[in-house]
């Protein structure tokens, strides 16, 4: 993927692009102006309070996984009356004023269950991550996440490690991370679902970075070296993950 810096640069690798072509429609746009663009393009493009990013093609194990988890879910949330959708559906927050493309969202509310535009109301959002892109869905997108108010579990799926994070809310401003590795389950509460991360992974080849940064470095040593892999971070709506509270985590 090629990622279009505002100075003219490019990126190369994920699935965000920020758009700065000089042939393209030009932001900040309102919301009403984003709908009206984007319908004419021929690929999906998000929209963050004026800014638009493009979402370009992923590699085979993104893809891969992003099949796994829709094969392991779709039983269980069917027989649950609820829905799930992949990466072309739009999830609306923020009153309109912003539009995510996850790649995988569940809701069971019923607006959305008869909706046929997009999500309002999202239950569960997943991310499979890209190398291009991990900070910023563990960060930025994180943040965005955090105030959809039905919102009640974001899961993130790694595709260069055998690692499922769930970030859980627990009240309005309380959210508590936990990890999981080989042989672990992982739980997902708000649906009830149990599943292994073995399963995920099943004939998963791995993504090989041709240059581990300074901070997937950090967070490679950080799990390497935990004591027991399962462990929840308090963290408060106000404080950046930086300011995450270490607790205990009981595992389900």
């Amino acid at each position: 993927m090629i990622v279009d810096q505002p100075n003219g640069d490019r990126q190369i690798g994920g699935k965000l692009t920020m758009i700065a072509s000089p042939d393209l429609r030009p932001t900040p746009l309102t919301p009403e102006e984003y709908l009206a663009w984007e319908a004419k393009q021929e690929i999906c493009h998000e929209y963050i309070d004026g800014e638009i990013l493009a979402m370009t093609g992923s590699s085979i194990p993104h893809d891969d996984l992003g099949i796994n988890l829709l094969g392991v879910l779709l039983p269980h949330i069917k027989s649950r009356g609820c829905r799930l959708n992949m990466s072309d559906v739009k999830v609306q927050a923020k009153g309109g004023d912003r539009y995510f493309y996850p790649d995988l969202v569940i809701s069971c509310h019923p607006q959305d269950l008869s909706a046929t535009q997009w999500i309002q109301h999202p239950k569960v959002i997943i991310e499979v991550l890209s190398p291009s892109t991990a900070n910023y869905d563990r960060s930025r997108k994180l943040r965005y996440y955090r105030q959809i108010p039905n919102l009640q579990e974001y899961l993130l799926i790694n595709t260069d490690q055998i690692l499922v994070e769930v970030y859980q809310r627990q009240t309005a401003d309380i959210w508590v991370y936990c990890d999981y590795g080989s042989d672990e389950i992982f739980h997902v509460p708000s649906l009830e679902f149990d599943c292994s991360v073995n399963e995920i992974y099943e004939n998963i080849n791995l993504e090989i970075l041709p240059e581990e940064s300074d901070i997937n470095k950090d967070i490679s040593l950080f799990h390497q070296s935990r004591q027991k892999k399962n462990r929840m971070y308090s963290m408060n709506l106000a404080n950046t993950l930086i300011d995450l509270a270490y607790q205990p985590c009981c595992k389900v």
